[in-house]
């Protein structure tokens, strides 16, 4: 805490924006997040950037309730399948709607030592899809809450951040 993740992080969306760049962010909540909370603002934004269709708009309102008001038409709602099958769905929904995205882009998700099972799931299967894109994702956590996580992801790259001394 206090090492300047928030602050490195909101400078590079300042430069990603004024190069051009869409800027998709994310937070993960220390209590009170649901399934994939880290990634909510950021599916709620890719939606209008990456029109989904109809099967991929129903998928996605079961996390936003409100995508239809953003899209501006009736989302029907995904049919019922079982708990991993619809998992499964989920996730492939959002690598498919990650790979139409033609602009560069940078997903900047914050805390994600707060993050759950489902969204590590999904940082994973974005991280494992991006790879030929222009996309770069940039995650932040706290080591000291989290010393398992770089180990969890291993697609990613890992930059430690170091205190400054307060004379800097």
């Amino acid at each position: 805490s206090g090492v300047g993740k928030s602050r490195l992080l909101e400078e590079l969306r300042t430069l990603a924006l004024v190069r051009g760049a869409i800027v998709l962010r994310g937070q993960a909540v220390n209590a009170g997040g649901g399934p994939y909370r880290v990634f909510y603002d950021v599916l709620r934004a890719l939606a209008l950037y990456v029109e989904p269709n109809e099967l991929e708009a129903s998928v996605l309102g079961s996390l936003i309730p409100d995508l239809g008001t953003l899209l501006g038409r009736e989302i029907m709602a995904a049919p019922v399948l079982e708990a991993q099958a619809t998992q499964w769905r989920f996730l492939s929904v959002i690598e498919a709607l990650i790979t139409r995205i033609q602009q560069p882009t940078l997903i900047i998700l914050e805390d994600i030592q707060w993050a759950r099972e489902e969204s590590l799931s999904l940082l994973q299967r974005i991280l494992s899809c991006v790879g030929q894109l222009p996309v770069l994702v940039l995650a932040s956590y706290r080591e000291d809450e989290a010393p398992s996580l770089k180990g969890q992801i291993p697609e990613m790259h890992h930059l430690r951040l170091s205190r400054l001394p307060s004379s800097d």
